[in-house]
């Protein structure tokens, strides 16, 4: 007997679980997608953030030094300085596009972007959804025909 009552808890939990995951499926699927886009949402502040923090710096930096600005103009603007008596070094493109690949090179990487867990994928397709549902009806049809209680057990209990 308690085989029986054992034997159709699993199966009707199974069975159970089944159904209700190829019904909610789609919830699962905007839940994970609203996720992401939480991730990528907070990655994008974090962003936003380092550059508000840069920019109060560069704002502090030219409060305190407001020559800064004339030193910064030329490189920022790209205008010839006005400085007679002063050479300013020249970079050829091949020195920048180093100089650029070694700061891509020295970043840090990317964190891995989430991306849907497998089992997701692979319940959102149509057909296999159908198959599912079937399967966890089926499960729980047996676990009620033949793990129920019969008639004359019942009745030898009384």
């Amino acid at each position: 007997m308690v085989t029986k009552t054992v034997l159709f808890i699993v199966f009707f939990s199974i069975g159970i679980a089944a159904i209700a995951v190829s019904i909610l499926v789609n919830d699962f699927n905007q839940y994970y997608i609203v996720k992401i886009q939480l991730h990528n949402t907070k990655l994008t502040n974090e962003k936003i953030q380092k550059l508000i923090d840069g920019y109060g710096e560069m704002v502090k930096s030219i409060e305190a030094d407001p020559h800064i600005v004339e030193r910064l103009a030329p490189a920022t603007l790209g205008f010839e300085p006005n400085a007679p008596q002063t050479a300013f070094p020249k970079a050829s493109r091949q020195e920048l596009l180093a100089a650029h690949q070694a700061l891509i090179a020295a970043a840090p990487p990317l964190p891995p972007e989430p991306v849907l867990p497998g089992w997701l994928k692979r319940c959102s397709d149509p057909m296999l959804r159908k198959v599912l549902f079937m399967a966890g009806s089926a499960l729980v049809l047996i676990s009620f025909t033949c793990f129920n209680v019969r008639k004359e057990e019942a009745g030898r209990k009384t």
